[in-house]
């Protein structure tokens, strides 16, 4: 029996320890020019968040870093802000072009966490990039006219939902 109680209390514990980790990692073009990459993580702690965002092609080259301390980076520094929410870390790359494309990868780590650093890649490449943002059905007129007109056709009894 006393086997049995340690099992639970440990598979609890292992519950909650279960460590950070970097469920979606995406790009999407900001504006014609702004590439936007989003690295969504499991956020389980208040402990400090430290970022890493990579760039490979023929190696692999750091475009913004608070995982290295003395980071500094030349090409990017002036092209690049980074934003931290709870769950989101988010890397705008402005002036986006052609030799910005690659494998970008997104580091993250959690100080005292149970884990090493979590890893993500994302392929770009400029041609193939979607618009950030959801399709939203009131973004076109004909689609508008239905969503105002839906009260006077389901009150003539033409459309019931």
């Amino acid at each position: 029996m006393p086997s049995l109680l340690s099992l639970a209390v440990i598979a609890i514990v292992l519950q909650f320890s279960e460590p950070q980790r970097i469920y979606r990692f995406t790009a999407c073009m900001h504006t014609t020019h702004m590439l936007r990459l989003d690295c969504r993580f499991e956020n389980r702690t208040d402990n400090p968040l430290r970022y890493e965002f990579t760039l490979t092609k023929d190696r692999e080259e750091i475009v913004a870093s608070t995982i290295q301390p003395n980071f500094f980076n030349q090409r990017y520094h002036e092209r690049t802000t980074v934003n931290v929410s709870r769950n989101l870390v988010c890397l705008y790359l402005n002036k986006y072009s052609q030799i910005d494309k690659g494998t970008y990868g997104c580091r993250l780590q959690m100080d005292n966490d149970y884990t090493d650093k979590q890893l993500a890649t994302v392929k770009v490449m400029k041609d193939y990039l979607e618009r950030c943002g959801g399709v939203s059905l009131i973004q076109s007129v004909p689609s508008l006219l239905f969503l105002l007109l839906l009260p006077l056709l389901q009150a003539a009894n033409v459309v019931s939902l």
